[in-house]
């Protein structure tokens, strides 16, 4: 049973789910329409089978981006696919950007840089689209859908200009060599080799001595290190980089010095290059060093 008050009326109707109901209470609006049987599943319940079908096999870092990018999502996700407008979308852009915008959301401290677009939230609900379509569960309800998404949607879904970074920022080789001297042995070798790779942080971390070839003066950038989200400790080793593909890096003389040093300090058991006593690197502790 649920119950909805408009214009001071309560109304009341029973249903067989929580998600029916739900439904009802979100887009209920006081006039009785005859009921139609709706064809296609609420957004809810696509999204739950995403994670149940295409999750696994999307990094966890992956997921738990996309898992904070659906909560603004999830205020539709009692509607039924098919009842997805234009026009919801943008009463949703509306009221999010009403939010964010909002003294009370400054007021939690986020930061001045916190919410600039929903730039993110709509390519998220773009996949999910996509992925209902080509799922073969949904195929036969999905098949006459069309995207909700509209030229325009992207030019209200911003709020406001994404900071830049200066100028000053860029660094130089001279900067560079000057900030490696200035970092404990670690941190200098990982940080140079990173800018010797021209790599993420999160390859170098992830370099495997199995995949070091000295004699033939190369190395494999194969693995890449994952860290959690929240705590930026370490949570496994990927088998493969960012864009999926392995590549090689030339060892030259002043590379060859700093993986031979490493390699002297290597830990029993552990195929790092990089580590602290045989335990693969921290993002945090990385970020300290850098700092």
């Amino acid at each position: 049973l649920v119950t909805k008050k408009i214009n001071g009326k309560k109304y009341a109707k029973s249903f067989d789910t929580i998600r029916q109901a739900q439904q009802w209470q979100a887009t209920f609006n006081g006039e009785h329409k005859a009921e139609v049987q709706k064809q296609t599943s609420t957004l809810g319940g696509v999204w739950d089978r995403m994670k149940v079908l295409h999750f696994p096999s999307l990094a966890k870092s992956t997921q738990a981006i996309w898992m904070r990018r659906w909560e603004p999502l999830s205020e539709l996700e009692n509607y039924y696919m098919e009842d997805i407008t234009s026009t919801v979308i943008n009463n949703w852009i509306v009221k999010k950007k009403k939010w964010y915008s909002s003294e009370e959301y400054r007021s939690l401290g986020r930061g001045s840089s916190a919410r600039c677009n929903l730039y993110n939230e709509l390519n998220l609900f773009t996949t999910i689209l996509n992925w209902y379509k080509a799922e073969a569960e949904f195929e036969a309800e999905s098949a006459s859908l069309s995207t909700p998404i509209r030229p325009r949607h992207r030019n209200m879904a911003f709020i406001k200009d994404t900071p830049k970074n200066p100028d000053d920022k860029k660094i130089t080789v001279e900067a560079a060599f000057k900030f490696f001297s200035a970092l404990p042995e670690l941190y200098r070798d990982l940080a140079m080799t990173q800018f010797f790779c021209a790599g993420r942080i999160g390859e170098v971390s992830g370099i495997q001595i199995s995949n070091i070839h000295l004699d033939e003066e190369y190395l494999l950038i194969k693995d890449s290190v994952i860290w959690n989200n929240r705590n930026k400790t370490f949570e496994y080793l990927s088998p493969f980089p960012k864009n999926k593909q392995t590549r090689r890096v030339y060892i030259h003389p002043i590379l060859k010095a700093i993986i031979k040093r490493r390699l002297k300090l290597r830990h029993p058991g552990c195929n790092y290059l990089f580590h602290v006593e045989g335990k693969p690197l921290n993002y945090c502790t990385i970020q300290v060093n850098y700092r």
